[in-house]
């Protein structure tokens, strides 16, 4: 028997399968709004940088690499993944150039590695990265040897003393001083089970090789009478090799180890350098590079060591390119392999013509500095290869044959500037548009709008082809955005990197950090003092300033239409840019330190509205040998030149240095310029754009003095000192609003680092504005006495700070958050400023009034909040110097990246996202309970009307 429902039982069912969809779930957006790209730096020599097996009795292998920026690791080869990254030091940029001296890293047998950095030496796990053992030493290490059969690692100091170090522990088994402390040390080899270790005694300017015992250190023979001179110098021997290498005049020389046999190779005049390869005890490669700076060339030959002989087998043919070598073993024979920027070439020992030749699909962006290879021959006899080649342009590729495996953007690990740049700024924003079309009649502003219109179809075929994605968003994850389109949530920005190799890279910030476009400054070194910063310059166009003068004027946008220029400026110039208050002109300014000189402008033209534009501009920048700061006031000339008048000056005893000089940020709106307390009253915000913060250091008292000053008057509006400070290290700090934050390493007997926070108020007393309410503020109006009244509060933090920036929003309503670097930690951590709000009660728990204003109980500790406060979660970080931030369309978000070694790049909302729709919201479930609403009112709809009806006759 059927039963007769009611019609709401089918509404209910019909909102039953949307049930499982209506939980309130929200996905954690880490890992898919945030992005990092783990880099080592570039390699930084060959001999560091090789294939190994990460495990003992494991098939395949890994590739070890030491970088520029002294990191060590292991890449994937198969993807370009890092599989584990180690720090060895402090790496800055500026210290490459002498790198290659003081740290290396070698293999070892069972799947372990060395690595070496000035005085320290440690054994890592090849497949973990793990550190087996670390010895630092009190000299400085001039070459190490692993010695499988005693497990002993052996250790040669430029002091001439040797250690022998237990590879199970660590432990210093035995040590030994050799040549009583006058001789340098400086090449191991190991043949026929002896050790040799070659010397240089600089008293005499000569070299020799003593034979060691490895059990117990001693020295067992000597070798220098009538083998070598004194005008003879060591060049670096691969240790499997029965000689040692060293040159005089023309000749490259060689001594058998154990005699005093030797032999010679002429070397071509044209020779400026050379090194030395081997994979076997019977044979040395030898690589030549050419004296020529207009066509640099190289080549290579192949000599057999057998007998006390050296015999040429191959000369590998000369061609008038650059090409980079590498020698190694397959199993069934020993292949060199050359590379140039348009073929891989592989030799062996038979021939001087190439046993293969991989053509290359294109030609290398750049010239090769380095490679390392594998190369494997198979049954068949064909010939596989794997080669990772460094290029000048700082980046990695590797290659299997002829085809790119990956490539890596290792440059930008040695990056020397970084801006954003908005992805639509070549378009003129909404506001303007609107504007302009309200200043118009009534024809003219339907054209405007009309051709807007017009030129807004272009982003017609990517929102059709986007609308699919879209759609298949709400069910899931859609794919990432890899052009142009329109950004609704402005999310997508470019981020401008200037690398040390002279290259300019843009990643983006919206596709994970993926390299947008890259383009060459035809500069083989730029260095962070070599660059006066990037600037924007309207229209997507930047402008790179290099203190040589060179101007390269750049479309951000697609890497296009570089043009360069070059102005006559000094060194030691400060560059800023000013806009017109009339137009959208921008002009750049360069300000040098020493007194009496003359700027200059750029570009040179319009001088008349830049004298309009600079006229009530005061120009600060470090005075002469950064003694203080500087004040100028600047007017124009024909010829691109600025007059400049010394305004004010503001010197620091000669006791002290300056360690950090900071400014608000370029975007820093002030929403409200009071604070409302918890009794309704006000405490209004000291509110001045023109503030500096300088922060200098005197070493010999171990103090930091801090001082507020403005910019345009230069009165001190401020000053503090800290005791007991650590100089040594870095001093940190950033500035917003009207606060100011920084942090130093105390030596205090609260030992640690410490953020201290202070804040300005135009008064101590409340509801009073001061004159921050009068229609014409002048910062020269102000009396002396007329300074602001501040707020000061210290925190204990557990580990120190490497750097510190701001969160900064499109209209400045969110609450700032400071953001952090910890390396110790390796995280970005971000703290909110309510929680560094100087004003919190001490010793005391909060009234009412205070805890309805948000404020709590003072604790000197400030702990790390690793759940809510980590922006980069559960990534590890490495060497972040630097954060930047920039605004998105929503006020609730923050746009930040931190880059140094590694970069990462993430979207933080202070105040929690207020204006959009977390990735957590259930869209299905959405549209989902209005269709059922839609169907139960369509279905009910019958029913009332007839309801309706029924009553109304009843009536």
């Amino acid at each position: 028997m059927w039963m007769r429902h009611n019609p709401l039982h089918y509404l209910l069912l019909a909102g039953s399968f949307f049930s499982s969809s209506c939980r309130a779930v929200f996905k954690d957006e880490a890992f898919q709004t945030d992005f990092q790209v783990p880099l080592f730096g570039t390699a930084l020599d060959p001999s560091s940088t090789f294939f190994h097996q990460a495990a003992a009795g494991k098939a395949g292998s890994l590739l070890y690499t030491l970088s520029n920026r002294l990191i060590i690791g292991a890449i994937n080869p198969k993807d370009g993944t890092p599989v584990w990254r180690q720090q060895l030091g402090e790496g800055s940029v500026s210290e490459t150039e002498s790198l290659s001296k003081l740290a290396w890293l070698r293999k070892s047998k069972d799947g372990r590695v060395v690595s070496v950095f000035d005085k320290n030496i440690a054994l890592w796990d090849a497949a973990t990265g793990r550190a087996i053992w670390e010895y630092t030493a009190n000299l400085k290490v001039a070459d190490v040897i692993t010695l499988e059969a005693e497990n002993i690692l052996l250790v040669a100091f430029k002091s001439g003393q040797v250690k022998a170090i237990k590879l199970q522990s660590g432990e210093v088994a035995w040590e030994n001083l050799i040549g009583e402390g006058r001789d340098e040390a400086a090449n191991f080899n190991l043949f026929d089970s002896k050790i040799y270790l070659t010397l240089h005694t600089p008293t005499l300017n000569e070299l020799k090789t003593v034979v060691i015992s490895p059990a117990t250190g001693a020295q067992l023979e000597e070798f220098n009478a009538d083998v070598f001179h004194k005008s003879n110098s060591h060049v670096p021997t691969p240790q499997l090799l029965p000689v040692t290498a060293y040159k005089d005049s023309s000749k490259l020389k060689f001594n058998f180890l154990g005699t005093k046999k030797t032999k010679s190779i002429e070397i071509d005049g044209n020779v400026h350098d050379y090194r030395l390869h081997a994979v076997s005890t019977e044979l040395i490669f030898v690589e030549y590079w050419s004296k020529s700076s207009d066509t640099p060339t190289s080549w290579a030959d192949f000599y057999s060591v057998k007998n006390g002989a050296i015999e040429k087998l191959v000369e590998v043919s000369y061609e008038n390119d650059l090409s980079v070598y590498t020698l190694s073993d397959s199993g069934s024979g020993i292949f060199a392999t050359r590379v140039n920027r348009a073929e891989i070439r592989l030799y062996d020992t038979s021939s001087k013509d190439p046993v293969q030749v991989f053509e290359l699909p294109k030609l290398l962006p750049a010239a090769p500095l380095h490679v390392a290879s594998e190369v494997v021959k198979r049954r068949d006899g064909a010939i596989a290869i794997r080669a990772a080649v460094t290029l000048a342009d700082g980046n990695m590729i590797l290659f299997r044959n002829d085809q790119v495996v990956w490539t890596r953007q290792e440059a930008l690990a040695s990056a020397v500037a970084a801006e954003f740049v908005d992805v639509h700024e070549a378009e003129d924003t909404l506001e303007k548009v609107l504007h302009a079309e309200e200043s118009s009649n009534v024809v003219t502003a339907y054209v405007k709008r009309l051709t807007r219109h017009i030129e807004e179809l272009k982003y017609l075929p990517g929102w059709i082809a986007g609308f699919q994605q879209s759609i298949l968003g709400i069910f899931g994850q859609s794919d990432k955005t890899t052009d142009t389109t329109k950004d609704p949530f402005g999310y997508r920005k470019f981020v401008i990197f200037v690398t040390r190799f002279g290259w300019v890279t843009a990643i983006d910030t919206a596709n994970q950090g993926e390299v947008i476009w890259s383009i060459s400054l035809l500069k083989t070194e730029i260095m962070e003092k070599d660059i006066k910063g990037i600037f924007h310059l309207g229209k997507g166009i930047i402008a790179v300033v290099l203190s040589s003068g060179d101007i390269y004027k750049i479309d951000a946008i697609n890497g296009k239409g570089i043009k360069k220029t070059a102005i006559q400026i000094l060194p030691s110039v400060s560059v800023m840019t000013v806009e017109s208050t009339s137009s959208d002109t921008k002009w750049l300014l360069a300000i040098p330190s020493r007194e009496g000189a003359k700027g200059w402008f750029w570009p040179d033209e319009s001088e008349l509205e830049l004298e309009k534009t600079i006229a009530n501009i005061t120009l600060s920048r470090r005075c002469e040998h950064s003694t203080g700061i500087c004040g100028y006031s600047a007017k124009p000339t024909v010829g691109g030149r600025l007059l400049l008048s010394l305004s004010w000056s503001f010197r620091i005893p000669p006791s002290q240095k300056i360690v950090s000089v900071t400014t608000r940020p370029a975007h820093d709106p002030i929403a409200s310029i009071g604070k409302v307390m918890g009794n309704r009253s006000v405490m209004y915000k000291y509110v001045n754009p023109h503030l500096v913060l300088l922060i200098t250091a005197t070493p010999q008292t171990d103090s930091i003095y801090v001082y507020l000053l403005d910019s345009v008057s230069g009165m001190v509006l401020h000053t503090s000192i800290q005791t007991d400070v650590d100089t040594s290290r870095p001093v940190v700090a950033t500035m917003s609003e009207n606060w100011y934050v920084y942090s130093f390493y105390s030596k205090s007997t609260a030992k640690g680092a410490q953020i201290v926070v202070t804040d300005f108020y135009a008064s101590a007393t409340r509801n009073d504005p001061g004159k921050l309410l009068q229609k014409s503020i002048s910062s020269y109006d102000q009396p002396r006495s007329a300074t602001p009244y501040g707020i000061s509060q210290a925190y204990i933090f557990p580990h120190p700070v490497a750097s510190l920036a701001t969160t900064t929003t499109r209209q400045g309503i969110t609450t700032r958050s400071v953001l952090l670097f910890v390396p110790r930690i390796g995280s970005l951590l971000s703290i909110n400023k309510r929680i560094l709000e100087p004003r919190r009660p001490v010793g005391r728990e909060p009234t009412n009034d205070e805890k309805e204003e948000g404020l709590f109980k003072y604790e000197p500790f400030l702990g790390i909040d690793h759940q809510g406060g980590s922006l980069s979660h559960a990534r590890e970080l490495i060497g972040i110097s630097k954060i930047i931030t920039t605004p998105s369309l929503l006020e609730s978000t923050s746009i930040v990246v931190g880059w140094g070694i590694d970069i990462f790049g993430t979207r933080t909302s202070p105040s929690a996202a207020f204006d959009v729709l977390g990735s957590g919201f259930n869209k299905l479930a959405l549209i989902g309970s209005v269709v059922a609403v839609g169907f139960g009112t369509m279905f009910l709809k019958p029913m009332v009307r007839k309801k309706q009806i029924s009553q109304r006759w009843s009536q």
